[in-house]
C-alpha cells in the first residue's frame, strides 16, 4: 500500500511536468557544435587535476554511499586518462581507488548478511541502517571490470566484481528491479533501539523498484558479466533477464521511462529523459531489449537531448549514463549528444578545474546537484566532497572520446589493445603533466 501511495505522490508531481515544465525552463539557447578536440582536452585535464586534488580529501563514508560511488567514477576517469600504455599517476590513482571500493565491497557484504542493518522498507531513513547500496555495487562492477580488461587490475578485481555481482543478484527485487538497498525479509523483527529511526510518513517511502537505481545495478551487471562463471552463471543470467524484462515492461508507449515501473501516467515528464539514456545504455550493453522498445527510447532521447542534464534524483549522474548511452550508439546519435551537452559541462568549469551541474531546472521536479557554497561563505567539506562527485560525472564524457576508450562497452574484446591496434586520442596525461594532490 505504502508503494501505491508513493507511485500516486511521485507521479501526480512529476506528471505535472507536461503542463508546466516549458514555462520554467531557464537554460541557454542550444549550442551548435561540440568542443573542438583541443577544448575538450584542455578542460579533461583541468577537471583530472582537481580530480586528483578532490578524491583524497573525500570524508569517511560512514552513513552515506556517496565517497565510495565517487571513488568508483572517478576511478573510471582515472582508468581512461591513462591512455593505451596505462602508466603513469593516474594508474596509481586508480589503484587507490581500487583499493578502497574492494574495502568498501567486502564491509557491505558483512552488513548485508546482517538482517538487523537492513531496513524493513524502501526509503527508510536511519543512522543504523544500510542505505542506497544497489547503484554503488553497480559502478564498482563497471570500475573494476574496467581496470581488469586494461590489465592494470588482477585477480583481486575480478573477485570484487564476483562479490559484488553476486550481492546485486541476493537483493534483486522479484519484479527484476532494484530499489536502494537490501531490505530485510518479511516478518525479520526490528531490534534497533529506540529513538534512532527518524519516523517516515505512511505512504511517503520509497516504491520497491526505482528504474535509476535499476539502470546503474543493469550496468554494472553488463560489466560484471564475463567474470561470473560456475554455479554462479545460473542465478546470474536468471537475474539479467529479470532486469531486461522489468525495463522493458516500465517503457511507456512513447519511449519516456517513468521514476518506477508501476507509474504509467508519466510520458511528458521532463525529468525521465536521463532514466531513458540509462535504460539505453543498459539494455545496450546486456543485449537483451527487443528492436522495437529500444527504437522508441532511443526516438525519444533522440528528441529530448537537451532533457538528459536535468532530472529527478541526480542530473550529473544522467550526463554519465547519457555518456554511455550515445558512445553505445555512435553514428549520428553520438554527435548529436556532444553538440548538446558537452559545451554545457565545458561552459560550466571554474577555475580550479572542477565541473559544476550543468542542470539549469528546466522542468518542475528537477534537483540540481549542488556543492557550491554561498556568496559569504566558505566551501565545507560537504560541498567540496560534492564538487568532488559532480566533476568525477561530468568529466566521463569529456574522456569518452573514442570508441575504444571503456574496453567494457566492448564484449568479447576486453582485453587491452595489442601493439597493432589503433591509439585513443591523446590523453590529458599524455599531454600535460600530472598534478600531484595524492
Amino acid at each position: 500500500m505504502r508503494s501505491v501511495a508513493a507511485r500516486w505522490l511521485i507521479g501526480a508531481s512529476l506528471g505535472f511536468v507536461g503542463a508546466v515544465g516549458p514555462a520554467l525552463r531557464t537554460g541557454t539557447a542550444a549550442p551548435s557544435a561540440a568542443p573542438t578536440p583541443a577544448v575538450r582536452r584542455a578542460a579533461a585535464a583541468k577537471a583530472l587535476a582537481s580530480l586528483a586534488r578532490g578524491v583524497p580529501r573525500l570524508p569517511d563514508a560512514s552513513g552515506t554511499p556517496r565517497t565510495p560511488f565517487t571513488r568508483c567514477i572517478a576511478g573510471l576517469d582515472f582508468l581512461l586518462a591513462a591512455g593505451p600504455t596505462a602508466t603513469g599517476a593516474e594508474v596509481e590513482r586508480a589503484r587507490r581507488c581500487r583499493d578502497d571500493v574492494l574495502a568498501w565491497i567486502d564491509a557491505t557484504a558483512t552488513r548485508v548478511a546482517d538482517l538487523d542493518a537492513r531496513p524493513a522498507r524502501p526509503g527508510l531513513f536511519s543512522s543504523d541502517k544500510l542505505i542506497q547500496t544497489t547503484w554503488v555495487l553497480g559502478a564498482a562492477c563497471l570500475f573494476l571490470a574496467e581496470g581488469k580488461a586494461r590489465g592494470v587490475f588482477g585477480a583481486e578485481a575480478v573477485a570484487g566484481v564476483r562479490r559484488a555481482a553476486a550481492l546485486l543478484v541476493d537483493v534483486q527485487a522479484r519484479d527484476g528491479g532494484f530499489g536502494h538497498h537490501a531490505l530485510a525479509p518479511t516478518g525479520t523483527p526490528d531490534r534497533r533501539p529506540p529513538g534512532l529511526a527518524l519516523p517516515t510518513a505512511a505512504g511517503l517511502a520509497y516504491p520497491l523498484t526505482l528504474i535509476s537505481c535499476t539502470n546503474v545495478a543493469a550496468i554494472g551487471l553488463a560489466a560484471a558479466r564475463p567474470y561470473v562463471t560456475g554455479k554462479a552463471a545460473a542465478p546470474f543470467e536468471a537475474a539479467v533477464a529479470a532486469v531486461v524484462a522489468h525495463l522493458e515492461k516500465a517503457r511507456l508507449d512513447n519511449g519516456n521511462v517513468p521514476y518506477d515501473a508501476g507509474q504509467r501516467s508519466a510520458g511528458a515528464d521532463r525529468t525521465g529523459a536521463g532514466r531513458v539514456a540509462g535504460s539505453v545504455a543498459a539494455l545496450r550493453m546486456l543485449g537483451g531489449a527487443s528492436a522495437r522498445g529500444l527504437r522508441a527510447s532511443e526516438a525519444y532521447l533522440d528528441a529530448h537531448l537537451a532533457d538528459v542534464p536535468e532530472g529527478h534524483g541526480s542530473p550529473a549522474l544522467n550526463v554519465f549514463l547519457g555518456a554511455l548511452a550515445a558512445r553505445l550508439r555512435g553514428g549520428a546519435a553520438l554527435a548529436a549528444w556532444d553538440a548538446e551537452v558537452l559545451p554545457r559541462v565545458v561552459a560550466r568549469q571554474r577555475d580550479d578545474g572542477s565541473l559544476a551541474c550543468v542542470c539549469t531546472q528546466a522542468a518542475f521536479g528537477v534537483t540540481c546537484d549542488s556543492g557550491d557554497p554561498g556568496a559569504l561563505t566558505t566551501v565545507s567539506p560537504t560541498d567540496e566532497a560534492q564538487r568532488t562527485y559532480v566533476t568525477a560525472l561530468l568529466l566521463f564524457p569529456l574522456l569518452l572520446d573514442a570508441d575504444d576508450r571503456l574496453r567494457v562497452l566492448r564484449p568479447g574484446k576486453g582485453a587491452p589493445a595489442g601493439a597493432g591496434a589503433a591509439a585513443p586520442a591523446t590523453t590529458p596525461s599524455e599531454r600535460a603533466p600530472a598534478t600531484e594532490g595524492d
